[in-house]
Parts: structure tokens; sequence; C-alpha cells
């Protein structure tokens, strides 16, 4: 059943770690040293203190790798039965959510699901699907992560049975962390009284643990009202717990807890605010390959540059942090293509060419109806694919997607940066069009890059001018977006000796937004170029 996890796997991750042994801290030792210490025959007696022990060490530098394998090692002995199997897969599931490739984390999540089917236990099957959804949030799903999540939250079958509450505060609490993404605080201030509903049905330290996230979590979206009291409030009583904490029931919750804290005092006290501690934070997610907190913590630190005026600082942050998501989504596309060919050697799919990707996939990400996740993973190339609506020279959509875009939202909220490039005909008729081109081509990437994991959309809506549709942003931050554009933009490096900038205009407008902006962005024009003028 557990094809996921190989002996030979095993074997080399325990014998790097053993090459590590002298670099452990004290927890971590403790814990692989009493582990070995249990005889194999006891596996099935010993199976749930081994994972509580584990807890001790999640925080430390080696203690993900260390518990996971341990964990492995549980399952491959062949020493326990198969509600014990799903125990120790279930805390599997949750550590390779912290580990190097989401892919190989889905899997084991299928792999859980399946597992939960075959015993057609309702209560594993829910934590499978929090599970896979928390795999899709990570990937920027958030709107498809909920569909999922609130399946489990509507729930009331099983109210009286704590395990599966629990099960149902988890899918609570990455609601909460998903609305918060999407910016609908009113949505994740629901939630949280959700979870403070059935707060009191756990234990203690589980009560705890959670009231760190909650607490930081309140503090971001009071933090986002520009409500400094309120979000002082909450982060101070989230410190308060972190400082006594003991076992992670969660992880990472010191590092949620800094990232807010420092955008606390990015928003209310600059004096206070730590370049130490976010670079620091930002190195613990690069290490994990958090690319959730790899994206807050670089948001933020990128948002303090700015604010500083240190430009240098700031393109020199957004470069790293573009090497590492192609790193950390190269990684993941070369296992999921590994995958694939595995699969077809093994015979696992045998129709047509034309169906080759949709069964692979299936495969993969198709387990109980949840194939949503596909969706995510293959955004990208499935708006390359689909060329009636990308412009060919830039690849972000054309005037025929723009269009259709308007459509859409024509009754959400929403805000449009409209925008081109200053001197471009001069660019053209001093350089050639072949740069007039490479430039268009930049303008593009950046739009692209922007657009990762988030609502923001770029379109070339003709020539050297474009648009970008904000949605689910609030029009401060769709402001604070654009800027970001216009320096990433004026930062560029060219092969001849000049400087490309844009001229650009933002509006949220209900009505007539696209003139509101055309006029808007003239009037960046006469006011010297090089600007984005709102209203």
């Amino acid at each position: 059943m557990l094809s996921t996890v190989s002996k030979y796997e095993i074997s080399q991750e325990l014998l790097e770690i053993e090459k590590l042994d002298q670099q452990f801290t004290k927890r971590e030792r403790k814990v692989l040293e009493n582990f070995r210490k249990i005889k194999k025959r006891n596996y099935s007696k010993k199976y749930k203190e081994i994972v509580e022990n584990n807890r001790e060490i999640f925080e430390e530098p080696q203690g993900l790798k260390i518990g996971s394998n341990i964990l492995k090692e549980l399952i491959l002995s062949k020493k326990l039965n198969n509600r014990e199997n799903l125990y120790v897969l279930c805390r599997l599931v949750a550590l390779k959510s912290r580990g190097k490739n989401i892919i190989e984390g889905i899997k084991y999540n299928l792999e859980y699901i399946q597992f939960a089917k075959c015993l057609e236990s309702e209560e594993d099957l829910a934590r499978g699907k929090v599970g896979l959804a928390n795999f899709i949030g990570h990937l920027g799903g958030y709107v498809e992560a909920n569909e999922i999540l609130l399946e489990i939250a509507k729930t009331t079958k099983y109210e009286n049975n704590n395990n599966y509450v629990k099960i149902k505060l988890l899918a609570y609490l990455k609601l909460v962390e998903n609305y918060i993404h999407l910016n609908e605080d009113r949505k994740a201030k629901f939630f949280i009284n959700r979870i403070q509903n059935y707060m009191d049905r756990m234990d203690k330290e589980y009560q705890e643990d959670l009231s760190i996230l909650i607490n930081t979590m309140c503090g971001e979206i009071y933090i986002d009202l520009n409500d400094s009291e309120k979000a002082l409030s909450a982060l101070e009583k989230a410190k308060e717990l972190l400082d006594k904490n003991g076992k992670a029931y969660f992880f990472s919750k010191e590092m949620h807890y800094n990232l807010i804290r420092e955008y606390y005092n990015l928003k209310f006290s600059l004096k206070d605010f730590s370049e130490e501690i976010m670079l620091k934070e930002i190195d613990r997610a690069k290490e994990y390959n958090d690319l959730i907190f790899l994206s807050k913590g670089c948001g933020i630190l990128m948002d303090y540059y700015m604010k500083i005026n240190n430009f240098k600082k700031y393109y020199e942050l957004n470069n790293f942090y573009d090497e590492k998501i192609m790193e950390i989504n190269s990684l993941n596309y070369k296992i999921l293509i590994w995958n694939m060919i595995s699969a077809m050697e093994n015979a696992l799919i045998v129709k047509k060419n034309k169906e080759l990707l949709k069964n692979v996939l299936l495969l993969l990400f198709g387990v109980g109806g949840l194939s949503i996740g596909i969706y995510v993973i293959f955004l990208d190339y499935k708006k390359v694919k689909n060329s009636a609506y990308i412009d060919e020279l830039t690849l972000v959509g054309n005037r025929k997607a723009f269009n259709e875009k308007m459509k859409r939202v024509k009754d959400k909220k929403y805000s449009m940066l409209l925008f081109d490039v200053d001197n471009f005909k001069k660019l053209n008729d001093t350089y050639g069009h072949s740069f007039g081109d490479e430039v268009l081509k930049n303008v593009g990437k950046v739009l692209l890059e922007s657009s990762q994991g988030t609502t923001i959309e770029g379109y070339r809506v003709g020539g050297e001018e474009f648009a970008v549709i904000f949605e689910n942003l609030k029009f401060e931050q769709a402001i604070l977006e654009s800027e970001k554009i216009r320096i990433k933009i004026q930062l560029l490096k060219w092969k001849y000796d000049t400087m490309v900038t844009i001229t650009g205009g933002i509006s949220q407008e209900p009505e007539g937004i696209y003139e509101k902006c055309d006029q808007l962005l003239y009037t960046g024009k006469n006011q010297g170029k090089n600007r984005i003028i709102f209203g």
C-alpha cells in the first residue's frame, strides 16, 4: 500500500542523518537515541509515544528530517496494523508538508486518502482532504483550497466526536489563513469565531498552540484594517503564549509571529522595524522551502526597502525571491515528470496520447474527486497553451483576454492599472525595433512574475500599453503593487546605457474605469512621467 516509501530511500536518508550526528542539538540527539532504544517488536505498543516525542524537535534545525525518517521507519517495519499505520502516515504527511518539494507531499497525502478510503474511515478521509487543501494553498490556490475546506466546515454529522472536531478546527484555521491572503477579512474573522467556539473541547496545550496562531492572525487582520491598538493587543497575547509554549502542534508559530510583528512595525512603528529579524525568517523559510512564508517575508521586507527608498536592496531581494521560486518550482516539476515517466513504465496508463496528460494528472491528484488541484499546478501551462488569449511577444493576456476579463469582473469590486512605456517611439527610433520588442518582452516578464500565486493579471491592450487587473485587493494595496511594478521596470538592466520607465493611472471606479485610468495616465505624463497616479 505505502508504495511511496521505499527501503532504499530510508536507508539513504538514515545514512545522511548518521553523518550529521555531530551537528545535532541536545533535543534532537535525545529524541533519536530514545527511538533507537525501542525494539521493533514494541513499535505497536509505543508508536503514539514515538510520534508525540517527535513534536519536541519540530522547530529544531534537523527536527523535520529526523522526525520524518523515524516515522517512515515505523511504517516500513511492518509491525503496525492498518489503523496504526494510518495514524503514523497522518503525522508523516504533516511533516512532508514542510518538506523540500510539494509533489512528494501531495503523493503521501493522496496515499493517506486512499488508505482512509480502504478502511472506510470518514474521519481520516476528512483529515486527508484538509491536508490536500493545505498543499493546494501552498501553491497559491486559495480559492480552490477553500472549496474543499468549506465542505468539511459545513459537516455536522460528527459534532460529538472530539477527533473530528479537531479536524474541523484545522479546516477553520486554513480557511482563516486563505481568506487573509485573499483580503477577505470579514470571512476570516467569522471562522476565527468558529474556532473559539470549539476551543474549550481541546486539551490545554493544544488550546495554547492554537491561540498563538489565532492571535497572530487577528493581529494581521487588524493591521490590514489600520487598527494599530487591536493589532498590538492581539500580537502581545500571541507573544505571551509563545514564550511559555512547549510542544509543537502547529509548525512555524514563531516564524509567523515574527513576520506579522515586523509587518506591524512596518505600518505603525517604522523605527522598531528589524531588518535582521526579517532576513533571519526569510532564511528559515528558504531552508524549509516554505512558499507562503517566503512570499510573505520577502513582500514585507521589499515594502520596507521601498519605504526607506533603498532601491538597491529592493532589487536584490526581488531577484533572490524570483530565483528561489524558480528553484522550488523546478524541483517540483522535475519530480512530477519523474512520476509521469514512472507511471508509464509501470503500465499504469495505457490510453491514447492525447489523453496521457489528463490520466497521469488524475493518477497523481484525482483521488476522491479532488482533482481541482490540477488547475493550480498547471495554471501557467494552460495559459501558454491557450494561445488565442495570449500576446505572442510578451506572453501576457492579449486584448481579447482583457475584454473577456472585463466581462467577468463587471459586477465585482476590483482595481485597474493602465500604463504605457515612456518615450517608447524614441527608444524604437534610437535603438531599433528589436530593442523595442525586448523592452515589451521584459515588461511582460515583470507582469507575469507579479501575478505568480496572486489574483493580479496583466494584459497587453495595444502597442506599448498594458493593463493590470487587481482582484481581492484593497485599493491601497493595489496602488502599492502598481508602484512595485513601476520600480521593477525602472530597475531593469539593458544592453544600451538607458533606463526604461512607465507612467500609469490606477482607479477603482465602478463605471468607466478604463477611461478614468486613461485620464490619470495622461495626468502622469503631464506631471513628468515615471509615476503612478491614482484616483
